[in-house]
């Protein structure tokens, strides 16, 4: 298919390899990245990318009539309402990203070979800063399962026990034998029926759980390598005087004498020089490329994201206020409420990685003895200057820029929905 075929023309053992040192199977298991390079693989993908969308659709169905057949339950709806939201976005996510696959393929062969060729003194910053990240990569590893371990244990299991053991939960015909509350199309009154709609929840939430995790670990690696490609560009700068004199030994020879201040008299001299800024200007422009490929791809998944969790959190903390005795609901309620701020809270830490390092940078090139070199030298620092006052600001159609001002805004708004959602509710319950 030609389609399928385009989807997968940057395709390639690089990227492949990245994506298993990075993420292990995730990609795979998730149908972020799935496999495609043979007709094998690339038939059992599509039937696994159908079946994710299919059960993702069945249960947004299914949650839009639980919330139309409870209305007048109005806890019971906003619940319903916050499953559909976050159902919405993973499915939306997934869509996404498949339909973006070369843009992933791209970033990733970028983060597998680097974006930049310095000198081997220059690229031993990479080599420092990767284990880093790397570490950083498990911590968030292992807070990502410690949470998503107890999500479905809560809302599979602690919710309706806890409730019913404090003789605070009233069976709804809508959905009994079920640890939630949803409409399913068959009986669930029965031992086969109630297992078959439990089976088809159990599913969801591991799909959920890989579409997830799998988006937010894509999401950190992106960031923090593109962070680093900006402080190893900002050291490489700095290092101008040291890659000159390497780089004119290396075509002069070793037992070449020559100062940096001897630059304006020195033709060979200003040669190496501006040879070396030519590789900042490479790297420079890789690293905007990658950068608006990122952008292009998730700029409106941040935005939604940030816009669906301000609703889910005032949703939580409705159903928190208004679960009255209810504590199996409300700690799941509370659950949802801490992951949608924790995500976004996670998302503007790594945009703002990006936009302080580009923010470094300026400060970098200011710093540059451009005032001491000769004019074609300068015009080269001057243009980098130009393209580097444009921050690297992850954002969506410039309208909006994801970072810690945006954190606090969608935490003003949720904070408005939540006031308008308990007037609302005020105003049901009383009529």
């Amino acid at each position: 298919m030609k389609f399928l075929d385009d989807l997968c023309s940057e395709d390639d053992e690089i990227v492949d390899k990245v994506m298993y040192n990075e993420y292990w199977y995730l990609p795979r298991i998730s149908c972020f990245y799935p496999k495609m390079n043979t007709p094998k693989w690339r038939a059992l993908s599509i039937f696994q990318f159908i079946l994710f969308v299919s059960c993702f659709v069945y249960h947004l169905t299914a949650l839009a009539v639980t919330a139309v057949k409870l209305q007048n339950n109005k806890m019971e709806m906003f619940q319903a309402l916050n499953y559909f939201a976050v159902i919405f976005m993973s499915t939306y996510v997934l869509m996404l990203f498949n339909k973006n696959r070369k843009n992933l393929a791209e970033v990733h062969r970028g983060i597998a070979t680097g974006l930049s060729n310095y000198d081997e003194e220059t690229e031993l910053l990479r080599k420092t800063l990767v284990p880093e990240i790397q570490r950083r990569k498990k911590i968030f590893m292992q807070l990502l399962l410690s949470y998503f371990s107890s999500l479905p244990f809560v809302l599979l299991i602690l919710e309706r026990y806890l409730n019913s053991y404090l003789g605070d939960h009233k069976q709804l015909l809508l959905s009994p034998n079920l640890p939630i509350t949803v409409w399913v199309p068959h009986d669930t009154s029965t031992i086969s029926g109630a297992s078959t709609a439990l089976f088809l929840i159990s599913v969801l939430c591991v799909m959920l759980i890989s579409v997830c995790s799998t988006f937010d670990f894509v999401f950190l690696l992106m960031c923090e390598y593109l962070a680093m490609e900006v402080k190893l560009l900002i050291h490489s700068l700095n290092r101008l005087p040291e890659r000159t004199l390497h780089l004119f030994r290396l075509r002069h020879g070793d037992n070449t004498n020559v100062s940096i201040e001897t630059i304006k008299k020195d033709k060979e001299l200003s040669n190496c020089y501006r040879d070396c800024l030519k590789q900042n200007v490479m790297h420079h422009q890789n690293i905007i490329r990658k950068f608006h490929v990122c952008k292009d791809t998730l700029g409106l998944v941040l935005w939604l994201t940030f816009a669906v969790c301000a609703i889910v959190i005032a949703i939580c903390g409705v159903s928190i206020i208004r679960s009255e005795g209810k504590i199996g609901s409300r700690i799941l309620s509370a659950l949802f409420a801490f992951a949608g701020t924790i995500i976004c809270f996670f998302f503007s830490y790594c945009c703002s990685k990006i936009s302080d390092a580009s923010e470094d940078l300026i400060q970098a090139l200011y710093e540059t003895k451009w005032r001491s070199l000769n004019k074609n030298e300068v015009q080269i620092i001057r243009i980098m200057m130009i393209r580097s006052h444009r921050l690297l600001l992850m954002s969506f159609r410039g309208m909006t820029n994801f970072d810690y001002d945006t954190f606090a805004s969608m935490m003003n708004t949720a904070y408005s929905y939540l006031n308008l959602l308990l007037a609302f509710s005020k105003d049901s319950l009383s009529s």
